[in-house]
């Protein structure tokens, strides 16, 4: 059997200059070593990383925890959930992180763990980091270091810039990189950096790596937005608490940059929130760039899989009354190929008629309040309870209310709240 260390016949090289690594001689030799290695790895991917099964954490709005956990099984993750405070814990196989990747509409982000230990001091921290293959899950980025987000809490451990420079050498080195460098502008296709979380936790180190890279909010459509605009996600969550699933109609009469609207309508057509993100650069998640990551699989996960969805022929009627977030919400329905599934009117919601709407009807608002508006919010909110009251008692309802004082205000007696954030700001959505 030819030595890998031996110059092929056909190199025109008869020896092998000093000071080359293992890698930079592979390199030097041809491309069948290569292979070798690269076959080598590809085998140890396929039985530790895709043949194994993982634990995740899935991130999203705190608050929707549940919503977020009944989207997964919605979706086909089997198995126990566990509900952790802004997060979703789950077992699987790899392939079931990316169709959450690919369809979750309510999840944030999607992170793998891939290792924890304990460690009181900085030798058993090194120890540990550098018994990790970072190789199976990483991509070698050309001299670009992952980034790495460290932190400490209840730990021996816990000057997290010190941890960090203890980490980089270790995982530069395991990735073959010999310079540590910041990405720039540029270098790395959008949606897909690789991240890094070390997580400490009274001495347990808890390390895990991104799958999803920008935050699946940013569903890669060319929107405008408006003032304190409401995340894609939070407000797909915010509709499937509301029951979109079994409505029929959607009222969306406050739709400022008309993310409710625009993500019932992306919904109801059964859209994959994947293909939006993708570019000729990539599929657009960070897993796209590991070395698990299999396009074949990706591409039948992606085209052929079929999940819940609210009906195609659901009813959505969207507005505003402030002329430029009305614009705005026509140009992101138009640029999302969604403005004949919604009938849009600018006006204002107090003007509405009364059309005898009966449940299944979901209206949905997110009145404008904190720095967004001069007028008193109470007041606000006390007018808009008496129009739900007198033009909307028999469907169903669901206001963000940014306070105690709006609550009492709008007084909606409501079946259910979650409480979250929006915007720095904490905010209850009351369901009834």
């Amino acid at each position: 059997m030819k030595s890998i260390f031996s110059p092929p016949k056909s190199s025109p090289h008869k020896t092998i200059p000093l000071g080359y690594t293992l890698k930079s001689y592979l390199c030097y030799m041809n491309l069948d070593s290569l292979e070798l290695v690269n076959a080598s790895l590809a085998r140890r991917v396929r039985q530790h990383v895709l043949g194994s099964v993982h634990s995740f954490r899935v991130i999203c709005h705190p608050g929707f925890e549940m919503v977020t956990a009944q989207e997964l099984s919605l979706l086909g993750i089997t198995g126990e959930k566990l509900l952790d405070y802004g997060a979703v814990e789950i077992q699987g196989k790899l392939t079931d992180a990316w169709k959450i990747n690919a369809f979750s509409r309510t999840a944030t982000r999607v992170l793998m763990r891939i290792a924890s230990f304990s460690a009181e001091n900085f030798g058993k921290y090194e120890k540990e980091l550098a018994k990790i293959p970072w190789e199976l899950y990483l991509p070698s980025a050309m001299g670009i270091l992952p980034e790495i987000s460290v932190t400490s809490h209840t730990s021996r451990l816990y000057h997290s810039d010190a941890l960090l420079e203890r980490a980089q050498p270790i995982i530069a080195e395991a990735l073959h990189e010999s310079v540590i460098t910041q990405a720039k502008v540029g270098e790395i296709p959008m949606f897909s950096s690789q991240t890094i979380f070390l997580r400490f936790e009274d001495d347990v180190c808890q390390v895990s790596i991104d799958l999803t890279g920008t935050l699946l909010y940013k569903r890669g459509l060319d929107r405008f937005v408006e003032s304190a605009p409401i995340r894609d996600t939070m407000a797909s969550a915010i509709l499937f608490a509301g029951g979109i699933l079994s409505m029929e109609t959607l009222l969306d009469p406050m739709a400022g940059s008309g993310t409710f609207s625009l993500e019932a309508a992306l919904w109801s057509q059964g859209l994959c929130p994947a293909k939006t993100r993708s570019t000729d650069q990539g599929v657009g998640f960070a897993l796209g760039d590991q070395p698990a990551f299999k396009p074949a699989t990706w591409n039948h996960l992606v085209n052929k899989t079929e999940v819940p969805h609210p009906s195609s022929v659901m009813q959505i009627f969207s507005g505003d009354k402030n002329p430029k977030a009305f614009a705005t919400l026509q140009h992101n329905l138009e640029t999302a190929s969604m403005k004949n599934r919604v009938e849009t009117k600018q006006g204002d919601f107090f003007d509405l008629p009364s059309q005898g709407w009966k449940y299944p009807t979901l209206l949905v608002l997110n009145p404008p309040y904190g720095k967004r508006i001069k007028t008193d919010a109470v007041s606000l909110y006390a007018e808009i309870g008496k129009k739900i009251a007198k033009d909307f008692r028999e469907i169903s309802v669901a206001v963000v209310v940014p306070n105690e004082a709006c609550h009492r205000a709008l007084h909606l007696n409501p079946t259910s709240q979650i409480r979250t954030s929006h915007g720095g700001i904490d905010v209850t959505v009351e369901f009834r």
